[in-house]
């Protein structure tokens, strides 16, 4: 299965330290496939709902749509914010089996509101028609507009409309954690992940978002036990870009 991560420019350091050493750990380096955004629209920190956030969000859409059509092989699309600590192989093609995506939880409370910072996600006619939709909804801002600046509106809105769309879909199991999930779980070992997505980091006390992003994913691969193998910088050069 292909991994597909789209990235801007000035996040791209979280490919070259966290997803491509975890990923070439698991013998996966292989089948990443770095998509940089280097659209003007999408340009800036990439601090949570700042117009260069929210245009790449769109460009994430857009091109999954490509992606989506039919003929083309399952596949999981991961934010670069991500680390994966287990291998997950044939346990999401096991989950996919009779759904058309899969995507992790974003509350813990609710099996229904997805994080769309990983799904995995069976090519299909409807599949691409839907994720087309979303981009062409949200790519002129007025979507957006209808939800406050602290809401991930464009999360929001997707979940909105997945339920609406009569597509097949279902949770990840909770051993694919966020931030707050990993901390209802009451923090369990990191090793039992399969893998973390470093949520909850808005820039506060002068740390971008950013920087805290690289500092939960350093607490949590400490806490793991795992070992990358070298130079973490190193691994993004084998992956396919």
């Amino acid at each position: 299965m292909l991994i597909f991560s789209t990235v801007t420019p000035r996040f791209r350091s979280l490919v070259e330290n966290w997803l491509a050493p975890s990923l070439e750990r698991l013998d996966a380096l292989d089948r990443l496939v770095v998509i940089v955004d280097h659209a003007d629209a999408a340009r800036g920190n990439g601090n949570f709902r700042t117009p260069g956030f929210d245009a790449h969000v769109v460009n994430k859409l857009a091109f999954i749509a490509e992606r989506a059509g039919p003929g083309n092989a399952p596949f999981l699309v991961s934010d670069a914010d991500i680390v994966y600590l287990r291998p997950f192989d044939d346990l999401l093609a096991a989950l996919l089996d009779g759904q058309d995506i899969l995507l992790a939880r974003e509350y813990p409370d609710d099996a229904e509101h997805y994080n769309i910072g990983q799904m995995v996600i069976r090519p299909s006619a409807e599949v691409a028609s839907f994720f087309r939709r979303m981009a062409a909804d949200l790519r002129d801002g007025r979507t957006q507009a209808r939800y406050q600046r602290d809401q991930p509106a464009n999360q929001d809105y997707i979940n909105e409309e997945l339920r609406r769309s009569g597509l097949r879909h279902a949770p990840l199991p909770e051993t694919f954690a966020n931030t707050g999930l990993l901390r209802y779980l009451g923090g369990p070992e990191a090793a039992a992940l399969h893998s973390y997505h470093a949520t909850e980091t808005h820039p506060e006390a002068g740390a971008t978002s950013l920087d805290r992003k690289h500092l939960r994913l350093a607490e949590i691969v400490s806490r793991s036990g795992v070992d990358f193998g070298g130079p973490q910088e190193s691994a993004v050069k084998r992956a396919r870009q």
